[in-house]
């Protein structure tokens, strides 16, 4: 069903903690509870009225948005109309207050799992690490970056378990179950998953914005680092204020563009678009093309820059 994921991309089940992707089991089986409760329920007819509204307000409000099942903020708005229905007939239908707790409580404890320990915003724990733990499960795959945290004492024993393959290492599939925990326990000690294990209170701010595209944060690293080597060298932009003409496409990271910007050029930038309006602008900030020294291009979340002038 390729048509229900973003950017034709092909369909995958996410991981359940994830605040994006992640299913509503308590919505779920609130909704369950109502529907079982209301055909024992005085008042059929008029439930069963309420429960068309909301279906038929579904139907129309996919008709407008694009209707995907996997992404738990598109179904708010309808979760959220069924959610008081379904609340209202559990009121009504269950008089034993014991049993009412008893749900209140059950409740409380799923919905702490996706919020305590969310893999993207991590409060107590990340649970990728958390099942690494459970199930004792070695990194599996190692790059060019991951290779540099381990020390040269444990590299050749670590990497015996793996298989060259590019420009990465992989997780040998015949490892047995002892060698996958020792492997595990040796990775863990040299803090291999060091970055896993802290929370959103132990990582920079810069950070947290990477945590699920770590490979975007490395792309930006090395663009900042290419610009600020440029300002030094013999190029437009030697020694001159920074103009950036920025090109970017949908769903572009541009805003994390502009933290960078912010924290790298301490004597100041200029961030604008060169391409011309399609639109009356009455805004003060726009410049004359020609000022743009530096052109920044975003393609597939690749960052390019180019020299202008």
């Amino acid at each position: 069903m390729p048509g229900n994921n973003w950017a034709g991309e092909l369909f995958t089940v996410n991981n359940y903690l994830n605040e994006d992707t992640a299913g509503s089991i308590i919505h779920a089986l609130l909704i369950i509870l109502s529907l079982l409760l209301l055909f024992k329920s005085k008042h059929k007819t008029k439930l069963l009225l309420l429960f068309s509204y909301c279906f038929i307000a579904f139907s129309l409000y996919g008709l407008i948005f694009r209707y995907t099942p996997f992404d738990i903020r598109l179904l708010l708005p309808v979760l959220i109309l069924l959610i008081i229905i379904s609340t209202y007939i559990i009121y009504i239908s269950i008089t034993n207050k014991y049993v009412i707790n008893g749900l209140m409580f059950l409740f409380l404890i799923i919905s702490i799992f996706p919020v305590y320990f969310n893999r993207a915003k991590p409060i107590i724990g990340n649970p990728f690490y958390l099942r690494r733990v459970l199930t004792n499960t070695p990194k599996g795959d190692i790059d060019s970056t991951s290779l540099t945290l381990i020390p040269t004492s444990k590299k050749d024993e670590i990497l015996n378990n793996y298989i060259f393959n590019d420009s990465s290492y992989t997780l040998k599939k015949d490892l047995n179950k002892e060698q996958r925990k020792s492997l595990f326990k040796l990775e863990d000690s040299i803090r291999v998953f060091g970055f896993d294990k802290k929370t959103i209170f132990q990582k920079s701010r810069l950070d947290n914005y990477f945590i699920q595209n770590p490979v975007i944060q490395k792309n930006m690293d090395t663009l900042f680092s290419n610009i600020l080597s440029a300002n030094l060298a013999n190029n437009p932009i030697n020694g001159k204020p920074i103009f950036i003409d920025l090109k970017t496409e949908f769903d572009s990271y541009e805003y994390l563009l502009w933290v960078y910007a912010k924290a790298k050029f301490k004597n100041g930038f200029y961030i604008g678009n060169s391409d011309s309006l399609k639109y009356r602008s009455y805004s003060k900030n726009i410049i004359d093309p020609k000022f743009y020294n530096l052109e920044i291009t975003d393609k597939n979340k690749n960052w390019t820059i180019k020299y202008k002038n």
